[in-house]
């Protein structure tokens, strides 16, 4: 056996016994055994090829010296900090210091072009990456090239302070629209905040936070388009982080239909965003209508027009009750064919054991309610609707 030989497709080697088993006999029987031998010896070694044989050897490359290379954060948001702290670094190490500067911190992108196989990255920066590719997946191929990333703890040497807004780019016409306000601190703020919608003030309060405090506003837009959010702090060190200006597109009411066989509590909360046409049947074109609402409604043939309406990029809504999937018809049918679940039986275990017990003393008799209906009878009347419970569908009841 040969030393720190391996293959990487070893079960080829198999083929080699019954190759020999037969190379074997070949040789016996043939009258040229040197030429037998040979095309013998040459079946063996193609098929050890290609088991792709290679040896491993382990080598320890020793550095006086390790490479460090110092990353020295000067995008803005390092304003706050010591700046010359890097060269301090490299005054210890004799280490190459590479600096990156501008608005916007791709800090991903220079540990990436920074990673040298076997080397180490000596991070001076806030750890704030708002750009280009993320820190994880560039760390993440630094440690694959045998690089090692490293960060120095930083403290501020001066307070600033931040405001962000956070929420969705897109809004609809009059409906609410929640967003939230951020405000971070390096060692805490204390001063106003206020929030403008088109540059109409919709918030306005004084705030008092250690390091960062998150503050939930709703608006509603009247008009269609585009619209202006801005949020302001008081002024500090720098001033480009005391205003925050986010963009928000309003659109009208989508049209939405809402299918439902009762008085259903869903109209009252989609007529809140939503231009909603209420309906008992499914009409014959549903042009115009962005989506679809079925609210506890069995399965009937005429449904599966629905499906060309989902393929077409309508959206479907089921919603369900005691009328709908398995108790209104849906297995096998095409309307489940667009669904994302299937009606499928289940095990029946047996059902709990339920005892009702009725007091029907005389006393109950001759007790009557307000409109005159004894109390016997109202205690009957409620053990039929208990009865009619669908959470006792499965329930033996003992009465």
């Amino acid at each position: 056996m040969i030393e720190d030989l391996y293959f990487a497709n070893p079960d080829l080697l198999w083929a080699l016994a019954p190759i020999m088993l037969l190379g074997a006999i070949y040789i016996h029987r043939s009258r040229n055994r040197l030429f037998a031998a040979s095309r013998l010896l040459a079946f063996c070694l193609i098929i050890a090829a290609a088991a792709n044989p290679y040896f491993v050897q382990t080598h320890t490359v020793t550095s006086d010296q390790p490479s460090i290379t110092i990353l020295d954060d000067k995008t803005g948001s390092m304003a706050i900090f010591d700046p010359l702290m890097a060269e301090r670094i490299r005054g210890w190490t004799d280490a190459p210091v590479r600096s990156f500067s501008g608005e916007t911190t791709a800090l991903g992108d220079k540990i990436v072009q920074n990673a040298l196989p076997g080397g180490s990255i000596l991070l001076v920066t806030d750890g704030y990456s708002n750009s280009g590719r993320p820190l994880a997946d560039s760390l993440a191929l630094a440690r694959a090239s045998n690089a090692t990333a490293f960060a120095l703890s930083l403290v501020p040497e001066r307070d600033d302070s931040s405001v962000e807004i956070s929420g969705t780019n897109t809004a609809v016409l009059a409906g609410d629209y929640p967003f939230r306000v951020a405000v971070r601190s390096a060692r805490g703020y204390n001063g106003s905040l206020s929030v403008y919608a088109d540059e109409q003030s919709i918030y306005s309060d004084s705030l008092s936070s250690n390091a960062s405090a998150s503050i939930k506003i709703s608006h509603s837009f009247l008009t269609t388009g585009n619209h202006i959010l801005r949020a302001s702090i008081d002024p500090d060190g720098q001033p480009i982080n005391d205003n925050y200006q986010k963009a928000v597109y309003v659109v009208p009411k989508p049209e939405v239909l809402l299918v439902t066989n009762i008085s259903s509590p869903l109209a009252v909360n989609l007529n809140d965003l939503y231009r909603l046409t209420v309906s008992s049947e499914l009409p014959e074109s549903l042009d115009g209508y962005k989506a679809v609402v079925l609210d506890d409604i069995p399965y009937r043939s005429h449904l599966d027009r629905l499906g060309g309406y989902v393929r077409d990029g309508g959206g479907l809504v089921v919603v369900g009750g005691e009328n709908s999937f398995e108790l209104g018809g849906y297995r096998g049918s095409g309307l489940e064919k667009y669904l994302p679940v299937r009606s499928m039986p289940s095990i029946f275990e047996g059902g709990k054991t339920l005892v009702v017990v009725l007091d029907i003393s005389f006393s109950l008799l001759t007790a009557r309610t307000g409109d005159g209906t004894t109390l016997l009878d109202y205690e009957k009347a409620l053990a039929v609707e208990l009865l009619k419970s669908p959470h006792l569908r499965d329930y033996k009841v003992g009465l």
